[in-house]
C-alpha cells in the first residue's frame, strides 16, 4: 500500500537477477500500475551494465544471461551479450563441456538462429577448432548435435556447420569417436534420424 498516497509513473523496473520476480508479482505491478494511471512500463534487467564487466563475461554469471536469452527465446537478447563479449565456448571445469555443445543438444526454438549467427561471425580456423574441441569425455560439437532429441533442430544446425566445409573435413567430423563415444554420423543412425543423416550426407555424393 505504499503507492496509496502518491500518483503512480512507472517508466522503468530494474532487477537482477530476473529470476528473483516472479512472473505473478510482475504482473501485480504492471495491473497495479495500469489502474493508477502509469504513463509506461519496461522491463530492463542490468545485464547489459553487468556484461561490461570483464569477470562477468568469463564467468558462470554470464553464462546465466545465455541461457536466460535462450530460455525465454530473445534471440535479440542473446546477441546483444554476445557483442558485449560474454563468451559462448566458456568451458565448465566440471565436465569439460562448452556452452555451445550444451546448446548444441537443447531443444530450444532459438538454437539454429543462434548457431547460424556464430557460424557467419567466425573465421575458417575458428570454426574448425570449433569443431575439434573435445569435452573431457571425447564428445564434439557434432556428437551433441546429434544427440539433440528434436531432429528438426539438430538438422539446421548440421546444416549451418557444414555450410561452406569440406568434404574430407566433413567426414573427419562425421567419423570422430573414441573407445568411450560412437561417431556423430552411427548416433543419427541408431536414433533414425533420416533428414539429419541427410543433412549430414549432403555434397558427399553418398544416398543414405
Amino acid at each position: 500500500n505504499s503507492f496509496e498516497n502518491h500518483k503512480v509513473k512507472i517508466n522503468t523496473l530494474i532487477s537482477y537477477p530476473l529470476a528473483d520476480w516472479s512472473n505473478f508479482l510482475i504482473d501485480q505491478i504492471i495491473d497495479y500500475a495500469i489502474e493508477k494511471g502509469a504513463d509506461g512500463i519496461d522491463y530492463l534487467p542490468k545485464f547489459y551494465y553487468l556484461a561490461e564487466n570483464e569477470d562477468v563475461r568469463s564467468s558462470c554469471l554470464g553464462l546465466y544471461f545465455l541461457n536466460y536469452a535462450v530460455g525465454i527465446g530473445d534471440f535479440g537478447l542473446f546477441e546483444k551479450l554476445v557483442q558485449k563479449g560474454i563468451d559462448i565456448t566458456m568451458v565448465n571445469p566440471e565436465d569439460g563441456n562448452s556452452f555451445i555443445q550444451l546448446l548444441a543438444s537443447s531443444r530450444y526454438e532459438i538454437v539454429p538462429k543462434i548457431f547460424k549467427m556464430v557460424i557467419s561471425t567466425v573465421e575458417d580456423d575458428e570454426k574448425e577448432l570449433l569443431m575439434n574441441w573435445e569435452a573431457k569425455d571425447g564428445t564434439t560439437l557434432l556428437h551433441s548435435v546429434a544427440n539433440n532429441p528434436d531432429e528438426v533442430i539438430s538438422t539446421k544446425i548440421v546444416e549451418e556447420l557444414f555450410r561452406g566445409i569440406d568434404n574430407n573435413k566433413r567426414l573427419s567430423y562425421l567419423m570422430k569417436s573414441n573407445q568411450n563415444v560412437f561417431p556423430p554420423f552411427f548416433i543419427a543412425i541408431n536414433k533414425s534420424h533420416s533428414k539429419l543423416l541427410t543433412a549430414m550426407l549432403d555434397g558427399l555424393g553418398v544416398e543414405n
